[in-house]
């Protein structure tokens, strides 16, 4: 089973003792996806937003906020982010802009993380993004 973040959306999602179903952030074209991982406690954070350097840049700060204070003390954090892609809706100047402003974010919120930032390569319209957080393991596909 799937647990799908939704546009605006995010997602804290740890079941003690257990795993959690796998976190997916699809349908990313204009969109940032972005997932927060701790290898040790499996818990994960998730976020989806349209426009995290325009208008929704103070959600998408109380957003990594949040996410910082909940693995403040975690050593085994990865951070995952993917989308805006250039073959969407805006200009190539304007998703470029989106995804400096989400990669200077991540780095400042979680400065110690392994930071796997995969932006899409040119010409791709739609992308996704699913953790497994049983093996740790992160899924990107990108679609035309």
């Amino acid at each position: 089973m799937t647990y799908e973040v939704q546009i605006g959306d995010r997602g804290k999602r740890h079941v003690p003792g257990g795993y959690p179903e796998d976190v997916a952030i699809t349908g990313l074209g204009q969109c940032v996806g972005v997932i927060i991982y701790d290898a040790e406690s499996k818990k994960s954070f998730s976020i989806h937003l349209t426009s995290p350097e325009g208008d929704e840049a103070e959600k998408l700060e109380e957003m990594l906020a949040e996410a910082a204070a909940e693995f403040e003390t975690s050593e085994s954090v990865v951070v995952v982010a993917t989308g805006a892609c250039i073959a969407s809706d805006l200009s190539p100047a304007e998703e470029l802009a989106k995804r400096l402003h989400v990669d200077q974010r991540l780095c400042t919120y979680f400065p110690r993380a392994t930071m796997n930032i995969i932006w899409p390569p040119d010409g791709v319209e739609s992308t996704s993004i699913t953790l497994d957080p049983q093996t740790g393991e992160f899924r990107f596909d990108h679609g035309s």
